[in-house]
Formats: C-alpha cells, structure tokens, sequence
C-alpha cells in the first residue's frame, strides 16, 4: 500500500476537510488529512509531585507535541 492510500476507502472524507491529490511525478492519487489542534490532550505521568512538577520515562514520545498542540492545559 503506497503512503498516505489507506484512508481512501474510508469515510473520512465526508466527516473532515481531507482531500485528495494526484501526484504528477508518479501519477498516483494522495490523501491529505489536515492536522490536529485538539482542544485538550489527556497525558499519562509515570511520576509527579504536589507542585506540578511531572516525569515522563518515555524518550521517543510525541507526548510534548501533543500537549503544545492542545489550545489550553487545565
């Protein structure tokens, strides 16, 4: 399956603002899903304490991204 064709069989289309393209180079059709800015993101902590201070043992996580994505922290 080429990148980015597996949401073409889906409805995906009807309930967001995706679209699709075709490549000219290669002259197969791309699907192109907008991004994310979630209105708040629930992140699980391995430890924090009573002031706000929290430890994440995850390296490679995308656990930042998604809460500077998010529009607010509560």
């Amino acid at each position: 399956m080429a990148p980015g064709t597996r949401h073409m069989g889906t409805d995906t289309f009807r309930h967001s603002s995706s679209k699709t393209v075709e490549r000219s180079l290669h002259g197969n059709r791309l699907c192109l899903i907008p991004a994310c800015y979630p209105t708040f993101a629930f992140i699980t902590l391995h430890r924090c304490d009573k002031y706000g201070n929290a430890q994440i043992d995850v390296p490679s996580s995308r656990i930042g991204e998604l809460a500077m994505a998010a529009k607010g922290s509560y």
